[in-house]
C-alpha cells in the first residue's frame, strides 16, 4: 500500500486520547521512557516541518504536519503499512512504535 490506511489512522487516534486529547502521547507502556518517545516523536515532526520549509516534498502523508497527533496517526499508518520507509526517514519513531504496539513489521516472517 501507499502507508494509507483510514482504519489504522483512526485507531492511532483512540490509543492516543486514551490519555487525554489527542496530542500525540499516548498512554505507553510502563517499559517504555517517556523521554525517548517525546525525543523521537519532537525531532521527526521537526525536521519533517524543516524539510517542508525547505520546500521539499515530506517523507510521508503531508496530512502529518497539521500537529503532533497527525503525525503519530500517520506514522502509525506507515509503521504498518510501509515499514521500511518509515524506518529509512524516521528510524526512531519507529523503533518507538515498535515498542508501543509490540511488534516489529520488519523483522516478521512470511505466512
Amino acid at each position: 500500500g501507499g502507508g494509507y490506511n483510514v482504519i489504522l489512522h483512526e485507531m492511532a487516534h483512540q490509543l492516543d486520547m486514551l490519555n487525554g486529547p489527542a496530542d500525540g502521547f499516548p498512554p505507553l507502556h510502563r517499559s517504555m521512557p517517556v523521554s525517548a518517545w517525546k525525543r523521537a516523536f519532537t525531532e521527526a515532526y521537526q525536521q519533517r516541518n524543516v524539510t517542508v520549509a525547505r520546500g521539499h516534498a515530506p517523507p510521508i502523508d503531508p496530512y502529518a504536519g497539521h500537529s503532533p497527533a497527525e503525525f503519530f496517526a500517520v506514522t502509525s499508518e506507515f509503521f504498518f503499512e510501509r515499514p521500511a520507509h518509515l524506518e529509512h526517514h524516521y528510524p526512531n519513531v519507529y523503533r518507538q512504535l515498535a515498542a508501543f504496539y509490540r511488534q516489529d513489521p520488519l523483522r516478521r516472517s512470511p505466512v
